[in-house]
């Protein structure tokens, strides 16, 4: 049984311009512990005290000037991936980035033959508040929180499975939110699926003022004054699939008043009615072409005032080719789509995505997406001419150097005058250099057109095992300066690690 051990000791300096000159403040510094013992041969269980759980990596910037919803970025703390496949639910019941800043936690994860447990709590510092709504999503930083996860799900064969998960989240000066849910997933004649999830939620609001905006959602504001939420949420889909077709029927609705404390719900008041077929063929081996695949699909959501938000149609064709050629063209015409009482009529989307990997060496991929779409601006909703492209490419330039550049590029246009709504673009690459199996240099700069900013961090690490690690580096934010039509430092971090791993 494995017995871990994971002190660590971390220290950083932060600066920002004051008057065109960068001032550091006082150097700061922490230490923490966390660790791992197997309780027996199918039970662990986890301990982090006063943990470092910040990302040596900064998340990928997306674009978001055309979006209403708070936007998903995936989990990547190891504390909290381990186990993640037993909490990832299709209500996205739980998100564990909301547990955002915690000064302690454990977690206990039993996995055996029938059944499966997860149980994490911990004291969050700094909480994320998140507020749905039918067409938009509110977010607030909030403040100290004691958070609860736990998951039960008994398993049988042929991957059937029932089970149970409850989140809560109470606030240390007042508030709370509790989701309860049961889901199940039952196989039958081989080919058949059916899975559920059906959740119900609790939510006494702080009195803080945390989130800005003063809207209505049916009876109640998103202002955080007391007051009192239930909602509930149920998905249910029927499958069949064999090895050349697959069929999907999926239901979804979210009531007005539905939240998830600590999940991942940015829109409710709505219902959604989905239905998916495609057919697959796999070729010879040594065929040129070595899968095709054509589909079709249509997607219905009303609201609760039983007012139809959307009704749209697809069809998409994948192929995969020899030589490592991966692509996919896609057609959706949309009959219409509400938002904020504007209704969009007979809009049509185009999309295509190539990759190629000509050796092992070289990976390449680029998208994109033109048509028609609305330009979500609830002052002045219009539809738009919309066109993206991305690129997204790798090349191991040397056994030890690998550089890793993208690009992607948005805008929508006027569809009268062809002025435009907006326009830019994000460029991001990375260049890693390994100096050996333990040590390596990383840097990272990305460019971000819509904030006029862009930052670039260098890192050395050295990591000799997945866990012991010791590391330095930077991270410089610039911005640009109108008055001198340049772009100046605006803040900057220096910051080193180093954790070890004492194991039994």
């Amino acid at each position: 049984n494995r017995v871990n051990l994971l002190p660590y000791v971390y220290g950083g300096l932060d600066g920002t311009t004051n008057n065109n000159k960068l001032n550091y403040g006082k150097p700061t510094g922490t230490v923490g512990l966390s660790g791992l013992f197997d309780i027996n041969n199918i039970t662990s269980l986890e301990y982090a005290l006063n943990p470092d759980f910040s990302q040596v990596e900064a998340d990928v910037s997306q674009i978001s000037v055309n979006n209403t919803f708070a936007i998903f970025f995936r989990e990547r703390r190891p504390y909290f991936n381990e186990g993640n496949d037993i909490i990832d639910t299709r209500l996205n019941t739980v998100y564990t980035r909301s547990i955002n800043k915690p000064l302690l936690s454990s977690k206990l994860i039993s996995q055996g033959e029938k059944q499966r447990v997860y149980c994490l709590i911990a004291y969050d510092e700094a909480s994320p508040y998140l507020i749905a709504g039918e067409n938009r999503s509110y977010f607030g930083e909030g403040t100290a929180s004691y958070s609860n996860i736990f998951r039960y799900q008994r398993t049988y064969e042929q991957g059937k499975n029932i089970g149970f998960l409850t989140t809560n989240r109470v606030f240390k000066d007042g508030g709370y939110g509790h989701t309860l849910g049961i889901d199940g997933r039952y196989r039958f004649k081989k080919s058949y699926t059916a899975s559920f999830e059906f959740n119900k939620s609790i939510v006494l609001e702080p009195n803080a003022d945390w989130v800005e905006e003063n809207d209505q959602i049916r009876d109640k504001n998103t202002q955080l004054d007391c007051e009192t939420l239930n909602g509930d949420a149920l998905f249910f889909s029927l499958e069949r699939n064999t090895k050349h077709w697959n069929t999907e029927l999926e239901y979804q609705h979210y009531s007005p008043h539905y939240q998830t404390p600590l999940g991942f719900v940015t829109q409710n008041s709505v219902r959604f009615l989905e239905f998916f077929h495609g057919y697959q063929h796999f070729f010879d081996k040594d065929d040129f072409v070595k899968q095709l695949g054509l589909f079709a699909g249509s997607e219905i959501n009303y609201n609760y005032d039983n007012f139809r938000k959307l009704l749209d149609f697809g069809t998409a064709m994948f192929f995969q080719l020899s030589g490592n050629i991966r692509s996919e063209i896609s057609y959706n015409y949309t009959v219409n789509e509400e938002f904020e009482g504007f209704d969009a009529k007979d809009m049509s989307e185009y999309s295509a995505f190539v990759s190629y990997s000509p050796s092992e060496a070289v990976r390449l991929g680029v998208f994109t997406e033109f048509g028609e779409s609305i330009r979500y601006d609830s002052d002045n909703p219009a539809i738009g001419n919309s066109f993206f492209i991305g690129t997204f490419n790798n090349f191991q330039i040397t056994p030890k150097l690998r550089f890793s550049p993208s690009f992607r590029y948005s805008q929508l246009k006027n569809k009268v005058d062809q002025s435009l709504y907006f326009s830019g673009f994000i460029a991001r690459t990375t260049l890693n250099y390994q100096f050996n199996t333990n040590l390596s240099f990383r840097v990272i700069g990305e460019f971000n057109d819509f904030d006029q900013a862009f930052f670039f961090q260098p890192l050395l690490k050295w990591n000799p095992n997945p866990f012991t690690i010791f590391y330095i580096g930077g991270t410089n934010g610039y911005s640009r300066v109108e008055a001198k039509n340049r772009y100046g430092i605006e803040n900057s971090q220096l910051y080193l690690k180093f954790q070890y791993l004492f194991d039994w």
